[in-house]
């Protein structure tokens, strides 16, 4: 199964693509966005969930960010600006090399938490 998608931000086919893929297989959707600079941006958002997967993100918020948190702090540098909460994740300036890991750990933390607690 793929985990996430790689593709730049001009790329809005492949990005609606991608969203309504993740919405019908209720997955993650976890993109990376490539930078000419070699550094990217690993997103995410809970737009692929229904109302129950919604409320096990909320319900779980404070385990969801503690993972964030470490996410971040394994693949991010100084200059990479990262943001999230139980509903989003954002990460710029994420070498290009990292950026696959952190959307594989991203999307298995979000997958794991809305499948084993709804």
């Amino acid at each position: 199964m793929e985990k996430f998608a790689t593709m730049t931000r001009a790329n809005k086919p492949a990005q609606v693509g991608w969203e309504e893929h993740c919405l019908e297989k209720k997955i993650p959707c976890v993109i990376i966005f490539k930078h000419k600079n070699g550094l990217a941006e690993v997103s995410w958002n809970s737009g692929s969930y229904d109302e129950a997967g919604q409320d096990a993100l909320e319900r779980n918020q404070d385990e969801l960010l503690a993972d964030f948190k470490e996410i971040k702090r394994m693949y991010a540098d100084p200059k990479s600006v990262t943001k999230y909460n139980c509903c989003s994740f954002l990460a710029e300036n994420i070498h290009m090399d990292d950026a696959p890991k952190m959307a594989e750990e991203v999307f298995e933390t979000v997958n794991a938490m809305v499948r084993h607690r709804q």
